[in-house]
C-alpha cells in the first residue's frame, strides 16, 4: 500500500505541474522541464510496478497473517536451524552478495552533504540536525549477457557502522528513497560491458565532519552479511 500511495503522490505531482487551472498560472514549465517530469514519473511507475507488463493492475501489498506454530522439540529444532541461517558470513563481499550473474559491485567512495540530487526534478535532503552519508557504488557487468540487478522485489535491507570523526562505531539503517539510483531499491539491467552507478544514502548528525571504519550490513534470504568497506 505504501509502494501505491508513494506511486499515486508522484502522478498527482506530476499532474499538478503539468495542468493549468482558471486564474493565475504558478509556473509555467518549459518543454524541456515538461518531458523530464513526464519521463522521471513513468520511469519510477514502473520501477513500483511490477506488474507493468500486465498493465494497470492493482497490487495487494498486504503481508497474510503466519500461522502460529505450537512449542515443541520439533519447534525448537526449526528455531534453531532459522538462528543458523542468520549467523554473518565472515569475510563477505559485495560479490558474495550481488555477483550471482557475474557482475562486479564495487565500493568507490563515500561523502557528506546536506543533500542528494539524482536530476532535476529530484532533490533528497536531510532532516533537521541532520547530513547524508552517500556511499556510491559501481555496477559492471564485464559478461556478454544482459543481467537484471533487483534489489527491489527481493526486499534487501542495509546498515552501515561507521566512526565519526575517530569515535566509536554506530550503526544507521540506510534512507529509503525512490530515486532510480538508490541501491536499496535498485532494478535494472546491466547491460554487457556496462557500468553503472547506485547510492546507498544515511541520516548521520550534522556535527559529524569525518566517517571511518566503514562496515555495511546486507540483509538477503534471511542471511546478513558483514562487508567492510
Amino acid at each position: 500500500m505504501k509502494k501505491r500511495k508513494r506511486v499515486e503522490g508522484i502522478l498527482c505531482l506530476t499532474g499538478l505541474l503539468l495542468l493549468t487551472g482558471c486564474g493565475t498560472q504558478a509556473y509555467e514549465l518549459t518543454d524541456s522541464e515538461e518531458s523530464q517530469i513526464v519521463n522521471y514519473a513513468a520511469h519510477v511507475v514502473s520501477k513500483y510496478n511490477a506488474y507493468q507488463k500486465d498493465g494497470l493492475v492493482y497490487v495487494d501489498q498486504s503481508v497474510p497473517e503466519e500461522p502460529e506454530t505450537e512449542q515443541t522439540a520439533a519447534g525448537s529444532e526449526s528455531t534453531e536451524a532459522a538462528d543458523a541461517a542468520d549467523e554473518i558470513p565472515a569475510g563477505s563481499t559485495l560479490e558474495d552478495v550481488f555477483g550471482a550473474e557475474g557482475l562486479e559491485v564495487g565500493f568507490t567512495g563515500v561523502s557528506l552533504a546536506a543533500n542528494y540530487t539524482e536530476s532535476d526534478v529530484l532533490d533528497v535532503r536531510a532532516s533537521g540536525g541532520k547530513q547524508l552519508m552517500v556511499l556510491t557504488f559501481d555496477i559492471t557487468n564485464p559478461t556478454e549477457e544482459d543481467p537484471t540487478l533487483d534489489n527491489l522485489t527481493t526486499k534487501v535491507k542495509f546498515a552501515a557502522d561507521y566512526s565519526a570523526d575517530g569515535a566509536e562505531s554506530t550503526q544507521v539503517s540506510a534512507y529509503t528513497t525512490i530515486m532510480t539510483t538508490d541501491f536499496s531499491t535498485y532494478d535494472d539491467v546491466i547491460a554487457a560491458d556496462e557500468t553503472k552507478t547506485a547510492v546507498l544514502l544515511f541520516e548521520i548528525p550534522d556535527s559529524v565532519t569525518e566517517v571511518s571504519d566503514l562496515v555495511l550490513h546486507v540483509t538477503r534470504d534471511n542471511t546478513t552479511y558483514e562487508i567492510k568497506l
